[in-house]
This record gives structure tokens, C-alpha cells and sequence, in this order.
């Protein structure tokens, strides 16, 4: 009987972790402004973008945690180039994702964003202030 007890627990709190997952995806695209998007530090990780005035903020899919991974803040990104998945890159990212490898003052990142958002990415940044055009990804405050 001990076992079917364990099990049960087992269930439930896989059920109650799954509702999270989903309760926290629903209030992150609640507000719109979102877009799937995978973020490219070492390796590729899913998660959902999501416009906030002038930075994009990035979270990672399978977390739990409200705050964002990562954000770009507008202006301080450069796209140094735009290209299809490479060899097993396809099998890591959305189907007809376009990686956009992108120069910041610290470094390089690459984001991979499905083909009909990245006009409207690369529109975002176009926006940007004049006066920055080089920064880092940051970890929000």
C-alpha cells in the first residue's frame, strides 16, 4: 500500500508542476508582446521572448521563475548576420527558425526566432536610439 501511496504523491506533484509550467507561459503572453524565441549562450535553450518598452526580455521555457533570463536592451544590440540552422542546430530549434547572430560590446549571442518574427525583431531594433548601438545581453535588475 506504501508504494501506491508514493506513487499517487509522485503523480500529483508532476501534475502540479505541469499546471505551473502552464499558469506561468499563460501570464507571460498574457500581456502580448511575445514571441517564441531560443537564446544561444553555449547551447541552445527554448524559451519566450517578450517586448518591454525598450528591451527584450527572455525567458527560459522550463522554468518556474517570473523574472527573465536574459533581456536586450534596444539599442545596444547590432545583427551581424542572418542564417538558417546549421547541420544538428535544426533539430535543437523551432521548424523554419532563422538565427540571427548578434555583436554586443561584451560579446556575441545568437537568437533564433521563427522566420515571420524576425522582420519585426529586426524593425524593434531599427527603432533603437541613435546615440547606443553597442552594449551587452544583461541579466535584468
Amino acid at each position: 500500500m506504501a508504494a501506491l501511496d508514493v506513487i499517487g504523491v509522485a503523480l500529483l506533484v508532476g501534475c502540479v508542476v505541469l499546471l505551473a509550467f502552464i499558469a506561468r507561459r499563460h501570464l507571460l503572453v498574457r500581456r502580448g508582446g511575445t514571441v517564441e524565441m531560443s537564446w544561444r549562450r553555449g547551447h541552445w535553450t527554448f524559451g519566450i521572448g517578450r517586448y518591454e518598452r525598450d528591451r527584450l526580455e527572455w525567458f527560459r521555457t522550463f522554468s518556474l521563475s517570473p523574472r527573465p533570463r536574459y533581456a536586450l536592451m534596444r539599442g545596444t544590440v547590432q545583427v551581424s548576420s542572418q542564417r538558417p540552422p546549421r547541420g544538428s542546430e535544426a533539430w535543437s530549434l523551432m521548424p523554419e527558425a532563422v538565427v540571427l547572430e548578434c555583436s554586443t560590446r561584451d560579446g556575441f549571442v545568437e537568437v533564433a526566432l521563427p522566420a515571420a518574427a524576425v522582420v519585426g525583431f529586426l524593425a524593434w531594433l531599427e527603432a533603437s536610439p541613435t546615440h547606443a548601438r553597442y552594449g551587452s545581453p544583461t541579466a535584468p535588475r
